[in-house]
Parts: C-alpha cells; structure tokens; sequence
C-alpha cells in the first residue's frame, strides 16, 4: 500500500471503481460525470482502513472483520457508505465530496449500529442494488439496511476480474 507510487492503494482505487460501475451505475455515473474519482473521497479509507471516518464503535467492528476476512471488507463498506447517499444523482461535485468527507460520514451512518451493520452480513450474501434508493424505482424502508448490507456484497470474484483490467 505504502510503497513508491502506493500501486496497492491505485489497484484498490480502480477496483473500487469498478464495484460501483456494476453495484451503483446511475450514481457512479454521475460521480464521474462530476469528477468525483474514488481517489478524491476513498484514499483515506483504504489507506487508514476508515480509521479517520467511522466513529469508533463502527470502526472496532469493522476491523474486527477485517482481520478475519481481510480487505475486501474494505470495499464493501466503501460500496456501502456510497450508497447512503440519498440524493447523490442530482449532488454536484462539492456536495458529494462534503456528504463522503469524514465530517460527512456520521450522516451517512445514520442511526445503524456496528452489529445492526454486521448481522445482515452473516445471514445473507447480495447485491447492495435493493438497499440503495439512487436505482429508478428503489425505495430504503429501513435506513439500517443499506449499512447493514455491507459486509454481505459479494466482492472477491469481482475484486479479481478487475485486477485483470489494472495497469
């Protein structure tokens, strides 16, 4: 991660790009269409594993999983902390990068707790699609689930597919 030109922490930037290209295309569609590179909101969050953003109950949790599953935790929380931006299709530049600014990150949490974030996680693999409201047509009934859903998307194949298309 740390080494000259920090090629991991490029890799994991472009593989993060990727997972939303295909979890949350309308809203990842109009980041870039702003700007809004995974570099400018995400390096901090791979590079200190949320350490700066998340308050401290979530961040213990989250690297409690992190340890035992390793990084690809890392980008389903990311993919799920982009999700929770509920207007972020009509957000022009300097609004999305004040509601993914750690500042911004307690909003996005809303009231979920670690282990609300952690429980869907054990009983259930998906798609994050069904829990974010910036897909036509979705609508979140409850504000946990989208946080909760994290740690269940389904990363790994994806993460390797990607890789390919690095460099």
């Amino acid at each position: 991660m740390f080494g000259d030109g920090m090629p991991l922490l490029r890799r994991c930037l472009h593989q993060l790009k990727a997972l939303m290209d295909s979890e949350l295309p309308l809203l990842s569609q109009r980041m870039w269409a702003e700007g809004m590179d995974p570099a400018l909101f995400a390096t901090h969050w791979f590079n200190t594993v949320f350490s700066y953003s998340m308050p401290f109950g979530h961040l213990v949790r989250i690297w409690d999983v992190y340890m035992v599953e390793g990084f690809k935790v890392i980008f389903r929380v990311a993919l799920t902390v982009v999700g929770r931006l509920r207007t972020g299709v009509t957000m022009g530049f300097e609004k999305l990068a004040q509601a993914l600014s750690p500042k911004g990150m307690q909003s996005l949490l809303g009231r979920s707790t670690p282990d609300q974030i952690l429980e869907v996680t054990r009983r259930r693999r998906s798609s994050i699609l069904p829990y974010c409201i910036y897909q036509v047509g979705c609508q979140v009934t409850d504000t946990d689930s989208c946080m909760q859903a994290a740690l269940k998307i389904p990363v790994s194949e994806r993460l390797k597919k990607s890789l390919a298309t690095w460099r």
